[in-house]
C-alpha cells in the first residue's frame, strides 16, 4: 500500500509540480527500491509541457471534477492539431457536456481513467478532431499509472490522490505567490 502511495504521489508530482510526462509508462520501467524509493527507467521519451500545455491540462481536469463539460469541450477543440471539414463544434460540444455529467456524479474511486479516456478519444475520433499530443500522452500516461498503481493496491483511490496535485498546481495557476510560498516548504 505504501509502494502505491508513494508511486502515485510521485507520479503526480511529475505532471502538476515538475510539467513533464513520461511518454514511456509501462510496468517494465517501473520498480521500487527495498526502502520503498519508487524508480522510473527509460526516461528518453518524456513529454515537457509548456505553459500553454499545462493550463490546458490544468483547464480540462479542473472541468473535469467541477462537472464542467463545456471547459472540457473548449479545451480539446482550442488544443486540437487538426479538425475534419465535417467538424461541427455544437455536436462535439453536446457529447463532452454529456460525457462529463454522466462522470461528475461517479464516485472517485469508481472513476476509471481508462473508460473515461477511452470515451473521449471516440468522441474525438468520430468527429474529426486530432488531440494536442502532449495532452493526449498525459492521459495515455494516467491511464498506463492507474492501471499500476491498482495492481499494487487495488483500494487506492487514484484520483483522489491527484486531486491533492492537482488543486496545487489550479492555486499556483491563479495565486502566483502560492507558487513562491509551495517552493520554499
Amino acid at each position: 500500500q505504501r509502494a502505491a502511495l508513494t508511486a502515485a504521489h510521485s507520479f503526480f508530482q511529475m505532471i502538476y509540480g515538475d510539467g513533464f510526462i513520461h511518454a514511456d509508462m509501462h510496468p517494465g520501467n517501473v520498480f521500487f527500491l527495498k526502502d520503498g524509493t519508487f524508480v522510473l527507467l527509460d526516461l528518453g521519451l518524456v513529454a515537457e509541457l509548456s505553459d500553454s500545455d499545462f493550463k490546458d491540462n490544468t483547464d480540462f481536469f479542473f472541468g473535469l471534477v467541477t462537472g464542467n463539460g463545456k471547459e472540457c469541450a473548449r479545451v480539446i477543440m482550442e488544443g486540437s492539431t487538426w479538425k475534419a471539414r465535417s467538424f461541427k463544434p455544437e455536436a462535439f460540444e453536446k457529447e463532452v457536456v454529456d460525457l462529463v455529467a454522466r462522470n461528475a456524479s461517479v464516485a472517485a474511486g469508481d472513476f476509471e481513467v481508462s473508460e473515461f479516456s477511452g470515451a473521449i478519444f471516440d468522441i474525438q475520433r468520430r468527429h474529426g478532431l486530432r488531440s494536442n499530443p502532449n495532452f493526449a500522452t498525459t492521459i495515455i500516461a494516467m491511464i498506463v499509472f492507474e492501471g499500476i498503481a491498482k495492481l499494487l493496491d487495488p483500494d487506492l483511490d487514484f484520483q483522489q490522490e491527484g486531486r491533492k496535485f492537482f488543486a496545487q498546481a489550479v492555486s499556483k495557476r491563479y495565486n502566483p505567490s502560492a507558487q513562491a510560498g509551495a517552493a520554499g516548504g
